[in-house]
């Protein structure tokens, strides 16, 4: 039986890497709209910032600046950014974050001997058409031109970004999903955060959605006391119940 199991699963991988070999080295959305009205009226919205509140999608995500100021306890954020600023930031912006930095002798005791040594964990998040690989071979160059040639990079890990149509089968079952049980979404253009969906979306044209967040500033995410609201776990729970029984039966 043993036997049996581990030649199926085999052969399942098999298949898998046939399929990938044979999609497209490129995966390219495109999306095309009709507006009736004429040009001189769509350029008087876009063209005046005041009247982007009126038909830009930021302007419905709230960055929940002050929840996140009381909890974290800082006077404001790095250049003080608008409010629709933080959400591009947040969004649409790649980053370079230091998890830590080790140095020196740091039991108990004094210590005068300097450190040989000092090491520091960074990590990128990409946005679409950034390579992990070429990243770091930017922040080599830079390093270099610095004056850090000595700086060793270990690579241990790293994934391309991706990103789905929302208007896809499965995005529009989550938006519907939401709206039938708890009123209008409010759609994220991409998710702050890393995850393995690239192969998926690139390799086999699958689109992927996040359901839904259930995150607050004070859940404390990623850190020891991280929590939820049992009312969010459970409405995560039907939500997603929903979601399964509304796609698998379209």
């Amino acid at each position: 039986m043993l036997m049996k199991i581990l030649i199926a699963l085999a052969v399942i991988v098999v298949v898998f890497v046939v399929i990938v070999a044979l999609q497209p080295s490129e995966f390219k959305v495109v999306r095309n709209a009709t507006i009736s009205a004429p040009a001189p009226a769509l350029f008087a919205q876009v063209n005046d910032f005041h009247k982007w509140d009126n038909w830009s999608p930021w302007a419905k995500i709230d960055p929940e600046i002050e929840k996140r100021r009381r909890l974290v306890g800082f006077e404001k954020l790095v250049r003080d950014p608008k409010p629709e600023q933080v959400i591009e930031q947040m969004l649409f912006l790649p980053t370079c974050n230091f998890a830590g930095v080790t140095t020196g002798y740091q039991g108990p005791g004094s210590k005068t001997v300097l450190p040989a040594e000092a090491t520091a964990k960074l990590d990128f998040r990409l946005i679409p058409n950034q390579d992990p690989k070429e990243v770091l071979d930017q922040l080599r160059k830079h390093l270099d031109r610095n004056g850090f040639e000595k700086v060793e990079i270990g690579d241990w890990e790293g994934e391309k970004p991706a990103r789905s149509d929302p208007s896809s089968a499965v995005g529009r079952t989550v938006i519907d999903c939401v709206r039938e049980m708890y009123g209008e979404p409010v759609l994220w253009p991409f998710m702050p955060a890393t995850g393995p969906m690239h192969p998926v979306v690139a390799d086999l044209g699958i689109p992927t959605v996040l359901p839904v967040g259930v995150g607050r500033p004070d859940n404390r995410i990623h850190a020891p006391n991280e929590n939820i609201h049992a009312e969010d776990y459970l409405n995560t729970i039907r939500l997603m119940c929903r979601v399964w029984e509304r796609f698998g039966a379209a």
